[in-house]
């Protein structure tokens, strides 16, 4: 496993995660580099909550985990830039604002980013569909917190 990604994982350890289904954490890594952690048990779904807040560019990075049941396996980890979150979650939500609904779409302060956005979003699929966020969950991701 990587170094950087251990020490991180160690630290996730440390503050008491493990009990957690779902959650959101900040450390500051040895660069000073502000992350934001959120993380949940693995599911078949690849999606994490956040807020509209998260639309504003304030982390420096985001590292969404899913956790597995299993002490024996590996957690998956991505490790995004925040101004990619950012836009990512502005993107996707105009575009559920803007789907044909029965009942007209409100603002609110949730926000969903997702490993996926094709079928929710077909519009989003060029840019947000599978794969795209591959490049954040190699390990060598983790050298962007250097």
């Amino acid at each position: 496993m990587h170094g950087l990604r251990e020490e991180y994982r160690a630290r996730l350890a440390q503050i008491g995660l493990s009990g957690s289904r779902i959650g959101t954490t900040q450390i500051i890594g040895v660069s000073g580099r502000d992350i934001t952690i959120k993380y949940h048990v693995r599911t078949n779904v690849r999606e994490w909550l956040l807020s509209e807040r998260d639309e504003t560019p304030t982390n420096d990075f985001y590292c969404f985990i899913c956790f597995s049941n299993l002490p024996t396996v590996e957690p998956d980890d991505w490790l995004v830039p925040g101004k990619i979150v950012n836009v990512v979650l502005r993107r996707s939500h105009l575009a559920w604002l803007a789907q044909p609904e029965s009942r007209v779409r409100q603002q609110g302060p949730l926000r969903k980013f997702r490993l996926d956005y094709s079928a929710q979003f077909p519009e989003l699929r060029s840019e947000y569909g599978p794969g795209w966020a591959e490049p954040f969950h190699q390990p060598s991701a983790w050298e962007q917190i250097r």
